[in-house]
């Protein structure tokens, strides 16, 4: 078996990793695919208490903040429930006892859920605030983190300090602090969490990661790769996948650019494939998708994790592709260039269009691409003809349709007929640009004792992105 272990760090994140994971356990009710996908690659089987069942869970571990995770108790499936009325009774009978998830109260959709009931259309009938209100599956009391110290706004979507709202979760460097301080959802976590569910592993294709480019998260994230690639898995292939706040990446203050600066250079190092995904992609969003509802906008990002991933769930061995031979059809010979600047779907690109894009009008030269599934285009010859490398344009079939039928899915999503059938991932020459400007941003403003590194990391990937003629440019 080759697993895949999913990290999420973030309330949008887990979003993300909520559809992604509830496509997986759809897979075990499809008949049709019996005996031809191994569902042991995402989900972790264990028995079950009866000795006959088996019970599926995530190889996943999620962190969010202290209240991120709504009416979800992190040990509610695996400890006997307590009866509060009886309990109440042994106090006075003015005393009320109440519990976490009492306090907010399950949605409709969950409550049919545990009491094994149709959910049909409750989805739309129900709370979606949380990425736990519309989960399909358990997960184990080890794969869920909290940052106690910190809060999450939904009206801002932006996390802040508990006793000190005016204390933002916004820069690199203080999601590096966090992950120093905060022992259990840190350091122990790769320890203990990590390195609890890698136990559960036979031989690893790889690590999903999904991650906010724009928050404090890069910063936690990076911390947890570096020790996971340094002592763990200095060979797996790591996939990042990088909500990116694209409409704000023209009006970033200074120190916000400076931490997106800071924040990109470190997850390239810790990625095999980067890919960054618009925290609002307006290309492929329809009109009825609420900006501040993050259950429909991620009902779109999680596409091209999904038809990725599910290249790697064949049992057969020739119709099966590993995550480390899908990054090398991209990187070819150069691993350090490794953005993935275009994705897109049918209905347009979901990626980053402002962040990473020429700043001169330009033919854009293709590294590699990736399609998957049923693309009607095929521009093999054209790419072929402009300098695209034969072995670095790859099509894959889309063993498994994206299905977008779930009833977790949003219904208006649900009843789409054309947004699916293929994804394409493209790595292009558009990072240059973007990050020449970023050096010039570190060389005139940063002063901080990182400011020679970030130099000397984004000129060496400046290069990893140049076709044809260059001028060569020198900063002080």
């Amino acid at each position: 078996m080759h697993e895949v272990i999913s990290l999420s760090f973030s309330q949008k994140s887990n979003n993300v990793l909520t559809h992604f994971y509830n496509l997986q356990e759809s897979l075990l009710y499809d008949g049709s695919l019996s005996g031809k996908i191994d569902n042991g690659i995402h989900l972790l089987r264990k028995r079950g208490n009866d000795r006959r069942t088996f019970n599926y869970y995530p190889r996943a571990l999620l962190w969010d903040f202290y209240n991120g995770f709504g009416a979800l108790s992190k040990y509610e499936y695996f400890e006997p429930k307590i009866d509060m009325k009886s309990l109440s009774e042994k106090f006075d009978s003015d005393t009320t006892l109440t519990t976490d998830d009492e306090k907010l109260g399950k949605n409709g959709y969950q409550k049919a859920l545990d009491g094994g009931k149709a959910t049909g259309d409750l989805a739309d009938h129900s709370r979606m605030k949380y990425w736990s209100d519309f989960s399909k599956v358990i997960y184990r009391p080890e794969s869920l983190m909290r940052l106690d110290r910190w809060e999450y706004s939904f009206d801002t979507q932006q996390g802040h300090l508990r006793s000190h709202p005016e204390i933002r979760f916004d820069r690199y460097d203080v999601g590096c602090d966090e992950f120093d301080e905060d022992h259990s959802a840190g350091i122990d976590a790769v320890e203990d969490n990590f390195r609890r569910i890698l136990e559960n592993c036979d031989t690893i294709n790889g690590l999903n990661t999904i991650t906010e480019l724009d928050t404090s998260w890069a910063g936690f994230t990076n911390k947890f790769l570096t020790i996971v690639k340094d002592q763990y898995l200095p060979k797996a292939p790591i996939f990042v996948w990088s909500l990116t706040d694209d409409g704000a990446t023209k009006s970033l203050p200074l120190v916000r650019q400076i931490s997106r600066i800071k924040s990109l250079v470190a997850l390239l190092n810790n990625s095999s494939l980067y890919m960054p995904v618009s925290t609002y992609p307006e290309d492929v969003l329809p009109q009825w998708v609420d900006a501040k509802s993050n259950w429909q906008i991620s009902s779109y990002q999680v596409v091209p994790m999904e038809l990725v991933n599910q290249l790697i769930l064949p049992l057969e061995s020739s119709r099966r592709v590993s995550l480390n031979e899908f990054a090398a059809g991209l990187t070819g010979d150069s691993t350090e260039r490794n953005i993935v600047s275009d994705i897109n779907l049918p209905k347009g690109c979901i990626s980053c269009k402002n962040t990473f894009r020429s700043a001169k009008p330009r033919n854009t030269h293709v590294f590699g691409k990736s399609t998957i599934g049923d693309c009607k285009v095929d521009d093999t010859e054209s790419l072929k003809e402009y300098g695209t490398s034969e072995r670095c344009i790859r099509r894959y079939r889309q063993n498994i349709p994206f299905d977008n039928t779930l009833d977790s899915f949003p219904k208006q999503f649900r009843e789409a007929t054309d947004s699916f059938e293929w994804c394409s991932l493209e790595i292009t020459d558009k990072p240059k640009d973007s990050l020449d400007e970023m050096l010039r941003i570190v060389s005139r403003y940063c002063r901080d004792d990182e400011r020679e590194d970030l130099k000397d990391s984004l000129s060496n990937l400046k290069e990893q992105y140049e076709w044809g003629f260059e001028d060569d440019e020198e900063y002080d």
